[in-house]
């Protein structure tokens, strides 16, 4: 079975990609409507989960202009979406979507919706419901099996008394390991997201703004962060109704505590060891070795390649620009975005060339 997975939200691919592979499932990770169509033309699928809100095209418009693609008038397209009003669930079954997921969407419930298109056997994710607890978690940790996390550097309770629920979080992520994986890369990307949240409001692109929140909010109900979500989904909330005066206040209260989380997680997830320095000419082959990766999509060279570049700085006094570099590719490799990971090598060998880490 292949199935393709939109969503703009790059954590939220890479969960769900986890996930579903595990169940023996063949995956195609799609950025968005536009995206996906052009995957369409070139590769066919079996079913497609289709994220709703999304930037440019959203959910239900894909849905459409999919059904009209030659060979695809039937292909099966299941919604997902945290919307639950009557009339978003009637746009969306109006154009053509087959069925609906409510995110956040537990591992079972995936498996079972996907187990109803397929007459293969898919593999059963190894926590569901009330099964989920904490051992196979705290066995992870002591095995190391996660790169650059262990019972060393990752403190269980610290990290709960941050306000995650390990138990609901385990339980949508399927395992302990994809939950493990997932909150690494949020603890590594979620300076970057803040980021991109302040770029739309001081743009006042509040569209933009209240679509990116929506992809936040998901995150941290996956992850078990019910605070946060309540507080996220307050925002979008203020944004879907046009209230920007009330939203500019609310986001400041929560964009206070974003920035302690992120501190916080900057802890929790910090390993001792110290950095490794490494020079320009020695980033240089890292980069040429990464983007041979990249275009053979060789994903676990380039996840290891990523995992040490992590830990590693340069010999220069440009090492904020580079953790900055290496923020900004980790996004684009996470979100198996090849052809931007491939685009920012080269810049970066480029500048490397022109000595911009070199001063």
């Amino acid at each position: 079975m292949k199935v393709i997975i939109v969503d703009d939200n790059e954590l939220n691919r890479e969960m769900l990609s986890d996930i579903v592979s595990e169940m023996g499932v063949n995956c195609i990770l799609s950025e968005g409507g536009e995206d996906c169509i052009k995957q369409l033309s070139k590769e066919s699928a079996d079913l497609i989960l289709m994220d709703y809100m999304m930037p440019g095209m959203n959910g239900a418009e894909a849905s459409i202009k999919i059904h009209e693609m030659e060979n695809y008038s039937n292909l099966p397209i299941i919604a997902m979406t945290a919307e639950e009003s009557a009339e978003v669930i009637k746009l969306l079954l109006e154009s053509g979507i087959s069925a609906v997921l409510h995110k956040p969407i537990e591992a079972l419930s995936l498996y079972n919706m996907l187990s109803e298109y397929t007459e293969e056997n898919l593999i059963k994710p190894e926590t569901s419901g009330a099964e989920a607890d904490l051992s196979e978690l705290d066995a992870l940790l002591k095995s190391g099996e996660i790169v650059g996390l262990d019972a060393d550097h990752f403190d269980i309770k610290t990290y709960e008394a941050l306000g995650f629920d390990l138990k609901s979080g385990i339980r949508f992520a399927g395992s302990a390991k994809n939950y493990l994986q997932y909150a690494k890369d949020f603890a590594k990307l979620f300076k970057s997201l803040l980021g991109e949240l302040d770029k739309d409001i001081e743009a006042q692109d509040y569209e933009s703004f209240t679509i990116a929140i929506h992809g936040l909010k998901s995150n941290f109900r996956a992850l078990g962060q019910m605070d946060l979500f309540k507080k996220c989904q307050a925002c979008e909330e203020l944004g879907k109704n046009k209230e920007y005066d009330k939203l500019l206040l609310n986001y400041d209260a929560v964009k206070a505590d974003f920035n302690k989380l992120i501190s916080e997680l900057s802890e929790v997830f910090a390993s001792t060891a110290k950095k490794k320095a490494i020079s320009s000419h020695q980033l240089k082959e890292i980069l040429k070795e990464l983007r041979d990766s990249m275009l053979t999509f060789d994903l676990d060279t380039a996840d290891a390649i990523m995992s040490d570049l992590s830990n590693c700085e340069l010999e220069t006094e440009s090492s904020d620009d580079f953790e900055k570099a290496v923020e900004k590719l980790t996004l684009s490799v996470t979100g198996l975005n090849y052809q931007e990971a491939v685009n920012i090598i080269d810049e970066l060998l480029k500048s490397l060339e022109n000595t911009a880490f070199n001063s």
